[in-house]
């Protein structure tokens, strides 16, 4: 058997694809997605397997030209068909190959430059097959669709739109139900482009496509799955919104979009399974949860009404203002109650509920740095729901839209609603201003009905504060803490001193001086000690003014009042001044708040050294007084009588060494009107700002006792910025008097 023009046909075949097929293939090739502004389908296409096998098929084929050429020894002496027509048998499979891969990679040249809808069809399939780069596909599938907005493609939006429902629901489904879902960066970005090439072309082509992006629906989903929305969609929604906020059509879509949310996916849950013990629902949890999320999306809301304001679109208020699915009408993303137009508003003005609202509700086109400008508008935007709130029709009697709103229990709230009322005045004025936006919601505005609306709940706000401020309760949890702060500092300031304290009780000796540190007795505002108010230092500022005022400053002014000795020297003298002083281990160096220069020149004696502390009013600081430690003084605390102790009510601090006691009496109740009696004619307060007072008690009796027959030398050091005199030389130093 002979094989007959086999070398002219396979390289006839293989020059022909080479030299003619070939060239104007990888010409197509070159030009894969350019069509779909694509830098990814060329990469797909490098990944198809009869791009990667064509090529080296080819060379191969061409390779094997070479047994044509040569002719070689038979191996091993073999003789036989097969081994006296290898070449010819190599070049013929070799070439029956190329032109089977050649058609194969043919086809998908053509498919990858032939019709967008088998193309896509083909992503979509390679796409759900993949199990790994699966992104990859999704953004080479997002390049479809913005190729067919621009080029207003209706003939592979079906093909999208399922796609991009079933990916978007797999995430869904995929995601755990109990945390808020997070869609792929992909996905998101998706909406976003398909979201701004719809802001530039306001056309109506790819009315379904366009209208899953700009209406949200893809992003706050199209089952009834009642999934949370996370921080991100949050995010990219606002991103979204601010592209369409000039666009009344486009805003329109999406509230339909967000009214059908909160109806059908945010519906209230009811509490069931009631715990009457601890007055609970056993669904307490889920409800509370509801409740936020109905919150944060209705917050969302009116900060994207402020937006719609900010870009002057007045048709798209006016039609979200009358949008409804239901009849008798229903607003679920507007106020039922004017409760909520002053709830919303106290929270956007409230720069602490509210500090972030730059970086969580940026409106594009307006530099704001620090929100206030935003805050504006939206601010502007709850004064126009205000208004609304006068024109709204009732269907029900126990409807009541110009009712005057529930105040807070909160006083702290209520005393912000009573500050911000200047502000939303002023916000209100601004939007009477604005007639063509009134005019477009066809409101005939009486101002004087609006204002007196404002001046009773300001009336009502006083009256509230006022009752509130009156009969609010002292926390005990705050007292608790009051308690504790004041036994840790008071404490602590007498313990500073016990190193420089006889131990020896001197007290009954006829021959000592005697200095007395005493507490105090103050009123204070009783806010700062209700349940419901954050009062900064409250705990604290009493009895960090009594340790520094009374026990570190009485303290060491009673050093500077027993000295027997007073010198004045230069710092250079201070060392040579100790030495001829003459003291050993039988006296003491109390050393108040010396500075570093000084200790350094007395490091000699540092075995000797005490440091004590020193108050806002001490007259001695850098100061060293030198004694016998048997000349300390000794420290003596007087318990209260009986009388002061039921009066002031005064309670022990048990944890202290020291018998300091406290108490906080509320002056409005009237057991205590004698007390209240006394702080009235003592300082001719009012009655009424009295009964707001709470007075507040450290009690405790402290006498300092040094001995007549003392010898306490006290050196201070020249200051060149004060005038103490002229100082004193080494000569005039006197040594301490011998011990008889």
């Amino acid at each position: 058997m002979e094989i007959n023009n086999v070398i002219e046909i396979s390289v006839g075949i293989t020059i022909a694809i080479l030299g003619i097929a070939y060239p104007i293939l990888i010409d197509k090739i070159s030009n894969i997605g350019q069509k779909y502004s694509s830098d990814y389908l060329p990469e797909i296409f490098n990944k198809e397997p009869s791009q990667r096998i064509f090529k080296p098929i080819l060379i191969a084929t061409l390779s094997s030209f070479i047994f044509l050429i040569f002719s070689f020894k038979l191996l091993f002496g073999l003789d036989n068909f097969f081994i006296n027509n290898s070449a010819e048998i190599i070049v013929f499979l070799l070439s029956f190959l190329l032109i089977i891969f050649f058609f194969l990679w043919t086809s998908k040249v053509f498919l990858y430059n032939g019709k967008p809808t088998d193309l896509l069809r083909h992503i979509i399939s390679k796409h759900n097959s993949k199990t790994k780069d699966k992104d990859y596909y999704l953004k080479t599938i997002n390049d479809f669709s913005y190729y067919s907005i621009k080029k207003k493609d209706e003939h592979i939006q079906k093909t999208l739109v399922d796609f991009y429902y079933k990916q978007f629901n797999n995430q869904r489904q995929a995601h755990d139900k109990t945390k808020p879902i997070v869609y792929s960066y992909e996905l998101y970005n998706l909406v976003y482009k398909i979201t701004l090439e719809a802001s530039k072309n306001k056309d109506h082509y790819l009315p379904v496509l366009k209208n899953r992006a700009i209406s949200g629906l893809w992003l706050l989903g199209e089952s009834f799955d009642e999934i949370s929305i996370s921080k991100e969609t949050y995010q990219w929604l606002w991103i979204n919104l601010n592209l369409i906020a000039d666009n009344h059509e486009y805003v329109q879509m999406y509230w339909s979009t967000a009214t059908q949310h909160i109806l059908h996916k945010l519906y209230p849950i009811i509490p069931d399974d009631y715990n009457i013990e601890e007055n609970t629902y056993g669904n307490q949890s889920l409800v509370n949860k509801r409740e936020n999320e109905i919150k944060i999306f209705k917050k969302f809301h009116y900060a994207f009404g402020g937006l719609l304001l900010f870009k002057n679109n007045y048709v798209a208020i006016k039609n979200n203002f009358s949008y409804t699915q239901s009849h008798p009408p229903e607003y679920p993303l507007l106020p039922y109650h004017m409760d909520t137009v002053f709830y919303i508003y106290e929270f956007f003005l409230n720069d602490h509920k509210s500090e972030a609202i730059m970086f969580e509700f940026p409106f594009s086109g307006l530099n704001d740095t620090f929100g206030a400008d935003i805050k504006y508008w939206i601010g502007s935007y709850i004064t126009l729901l205000f208004i609304r709130q006068f024109f709204l029709p009732t269907y029900y009697i126990y409807q009541e839209p110009t009712s005057q709103p529930t105040l807070p229990d909160n006083i702290t709230d209520l005393n912000s609603w009573l500050n911000k009322l200047s502000v939303f005045k002023y916000h209100l004025s601004e939007t009477l201003e604005k007639r063509e936006l009134l005019q477009q919601l066809g409101y005939s505005i009486n101002k004087e009905q609006l204002y007196l609306f404002l001046e009773k709940l300001e009336n009502n706000l006083k009256v509230e504060i006022k009752q509130k401020e009156y009969n609010r309760e002292v926390s005990d949890e705050k007292l608790e803490r009051f308690n504790k702060s004041t036994e840790r500092i008071l404490c602590n300031a007498f313990e500073g001193y016990s190193k420089v304290l006889n131990e020896i009780d001197i007290s009954n000796s006829e021959h000592t001086t005697k200095y007395r540190i005493n507490g105090l007795i103050t009123l204070h505002p009783k806010n700062a000690f209700a349940v419901d108010v954050e009062h900064l230092n409250y705990n604290t500022f009493f009895a960090e003014q009594i340790a520094n005022r009374k026990i570190k400053s009485f303290f060491p002014n009673s050093f500077a009042s027993a000295k027997t000795k007073r010198y004045l020297l230069n710092m250079d003298d201070v060392l040579s001044a100790i030495n001829k002083l003459n003291i050993d281990d039988e006296f003491i160096i109390v050393a108040i708040k010396p500075n570093d220069v000084l200790k350094d020149k007395i490091k000699k004696y540092s075995s000797l050294v005490q440091e004590i502390d020193v108050g806002y009013n001490s007259l001695s600081f850098n100061s060293l007084f030198i004694l016998r430690k048997k000349d300390l003084p000794y420290i003596k605390f007087i318990e209260p009588d009986s009388k002061d102790i039921n009066k002031n009510e005064l309670s022990k601090l048990n944890n202290c060494k020291y018998p300091i006691y406290t108490s906080v009496l509320d002056l409005n109740i009237e057991k205590y009107s004698e007390i209240k009696k006394k702080w009235k004619n003592l300082e001719n307060n009012n009655d009424d700002e009295l009964r707001k007072q709470v007075q507040v008690t450290i009690w405790f009796i402290a006498q300092i006792i040094w001995k007549k027959e003392r010898e306490v030398v006290q050196i201070n050091i020249k200051n060149r910025y004060k005038e103490q005199g002229i100082a004193n030389s080494i000569s005039d130093i006197e040594a301490f008097n011998k011990e008889k």
